[in-house]
């Protein structure tokens, strides 16, 4: 039997059994009985102190279909725990658990928001979850899943289908602190995370999925000690954001394995470092992602102009007509619904015709914080500038928060093939220019991703700053 197969059948035989919650977390946990602690007498009760009321959850050791997985385009995430599970009905929320191990086909798991985002190759974009998992927690797949995906995507430039998962601690736990974090070795040491190691391997060795990633400095120590590996690289990278990445290779072409240790706690992204990225990117044979357009979600918009007719267009308002098909051929799930406009300009001075928008109701100032698009007058073809800009000499802010937001911006530049330009200590803009046949379509995306980029980095600096 397969490693896998083993790992998918032994947590099964739990949920077939019929056993409740309580006694499935009692008797995985059981055998940390035998270690002594000072505090609470046993490791086993340190654990479950931690745990509390949250042992009416069945554990949820892994996510996906792990014997189905696609070799080119699948990733497997390790992660620490499956948090606290916030659902009135136990009940209900537990006969869910148990379809989803004994019952559910990959098409079900593929039905994810995650998934259907790649499909409409749209890098970036949050609506309201709308698939399976918004019956498990009140923001659905939004408040985890969701952006793994899109990290995956846009850091290393994967082409992901499905994100699997699996935990090293798999119990719901009312607090994820020392009385858990300290005991995660011997908890390693248990049947079901020697199961999960075996599995680890042979899906890195056989290459049945495209890479595996893992966050965490326990995973680094798991692996070092439980797993002879044919290599393993680690490499430290500095920074406002620190982070160290180890490579493991399991043999000369087995999949990748790379886990990354942060020097902060906060959260569970895998790694705000771009040189991280880059040398992650590097390992996976990733290159730089070329911004693609979906034409499925454009050819389904009203009011379009086929860009094609854009050059039968000779009147004295053929830049207007392109700004206005540009805005509407933005996705709609994109386009951020506090986004205020302004008039169309046409300076006698520029060679180009401009409207700007700007957030509504945000804390810095619509002339100083604002997109920008820019349509060149008098040629055949559209010649397009997507633009963000900040002033930040203007702007009410301290040093370290426009610091702070210049970095963000310097982080989406490099993701979407922006130009940084801007005047030393007083403004800072990012800049991609659109040209040919194909422009009013890919400067409608691009300009989609970035409102819905910028808008997220702006909330993140803010709250973290000010």
């Amino acid at each position: 039997m397969s490693a896998v197969k083993e790992l998918v059948e032994y947590w099964n035989d739990f949920y077939k059994r019929g056993m409740n919650a309580n006694q499935v977390v009692n008797e995985l946990l059981s055998p940390l009985k035998e270690y002594p602690n000072k505090q609470f007498g046993t490791v086993y009760h340190s654990v479950m102190d931690a745990i509390g009321d949250q042992s009416t959850y069945y554990p949820e050791p892994y996510f996906g279909f792990l014997e189905q997985m696609d070799p080119e385009s699948d990733v497997l995430g390790l992660f620490m725990n499956p948090g606290p599970v916030k659902h009135e009905d136990i009940l209900e929320w537990n006969e869910e658990v148990i379809r989803q191990y004994t019952e559910l086909d990959p098409n079900y798991f593929l039905s994810e928001c995650g998934v259907m985002d790649d499909q409409n190759q749209v890098p970036k974009f949050f609506p309201m979850c709308n698939c399976f998992l918004k019956d498990r927690h009140e923001k659905g797949c939004n408040i985890w899943r969701r952006k793994r995906y899109l990290e995956i995507r846009r850091d290393f430039k994967l082409k992901l289908r499905f994100l699997h998962t699996m935990e090293m601690f798999p119990f719901h736990s009312k607090v994820w602190d020392g009385r858990i974090k300290s005991h995660l070795k011997k908890i390693a040491d248990l049947d079901f995370m020697k199961l999960t190691l075996n599995a680890v391997q042979e899906l890195a060795i056989q290459r049945k999925v495209k890479c595996i990633m893992a966050v965490g400095q326990v995973w680094e120590s798991i692996f070092d000690k439980k797993i002879d590996w044919y290599s393993v690289t680690k490499k430290q990278f500095s920074g406002t954001i620190g982070v160290r990445v180890i490579h493991y290779q399991a043999s000369p072409n087995s999949s990748p394995v790379i886990v990354m240790v942060r020097r902060t706690q906060a959260g569970v992204r895998f790694t705000e470092n771009l040189e991280a990225q880059k040398y992650i990117r590097n390992i996976l044979g990733t290159k730089k992602l070329i911004f693609n357009q979906s034409q499925d979600i454009l050819n389904n918009q009203q009011n379009v102009l086929n860009p094609k007719e854009l050059d039968k267009t000779v009147s004295f308002e053929k830049e207007e007509l392109i700004i206005e098909t540009l805005l509407n051929k933005m996705p709609p799930q994109l386009n951020h619904p506090a986004l205020l406009r302004g008039k169309i300009y046409s300076p006698t001075k520029n060679q180009f015709k401009y409207i700007h928008l700007w957030f509504e109701n945000n804390p810095w100032h619509e002339n100083y914080f604002s997109f920008h698009i820019h349509v060149y007058k008098g040629l055949a073809e559209p010649k397009i500038e997507v633009r963000f800009g900040m002033n930040y000499k203007q702007l009410n802010f301290s040093r370290q928060t426009t610091s702070a937001m210049i970095r963000e911006l310097t982080k989406i530049a490099d993701t979407y093939d922006f130009k940084m330009k801007g005047k030393e200590n007083v403004s800072f803009n990012i800049v991609r220019l659109c040209t040919g046949p194909s422009a009013v379509d890919e400067a409608a995306l691009l300009l989609g991703v970035i409102i819905n980029n910028v808008k997220e980095a702006s909330d993140l600096v803010i709250k973290a700053t000010v």
